[in-house]
């Protein structure tokens, strides 16, 4: 079995002017992402920050911690917002190419600032829920 590890930023040229050979190639390369996502086991997609640089959150970048307080013997908690919320307001969601990224892919691992979501073509499961 073989593996691969394709990271857009890096494997497709992301200058501004590329020369036209740059250009050839990375046109060749937009025109396999049908392929590299439909085949791909898992696509990891970064939810929050505003480039490539900006890190998986929990994983490169921290996490903010949950507020929780105790009143009255019962402790109170915050709860993150649902993913789809996160995902609208997204970066990531006002890029074209990703919505080929979400259709094609046959798995998803979406990371938010507060929580990581597992999408598949059977069901999604996230951070907190009970099963």
């Amino acid at each position: 079995m073989n593996s691969l590890l394709q990271v857009d930023a890096l494997c497709i040229d992301q200058s501004l002017n590329p020369s036209p050979e740059v250009l050839k190639e990375k046109m060749q390369q937009r025109g396999m992402m049908a392929t590299i996502y439909g085949s791909a086991t898992l696509t990891i997609v970064a939810l929050t920050g505003k480039n490539s640089n900006a890190g998986l959150a929990g994983v490169s970048v921290p996490r903010p911690h949950q507020i929780s307080e105790t009143i009255d013997g019962h402790k109170l908690f915050t709860v993150p917002q649902y993913i789809s919320v996160d995902r609208k307001v997204s970066n990531w969601s006002t890029r074209a190419w990703t919505l080929q990224e979400e259709l094609l892919s046959l798995r998803l691992l979406q990371f938010t600032e507060s929580q990581v979501e597992f999408n598949c073509s059977v069901d999604s499961f996230w951070e907190g829920e009970e099963t």
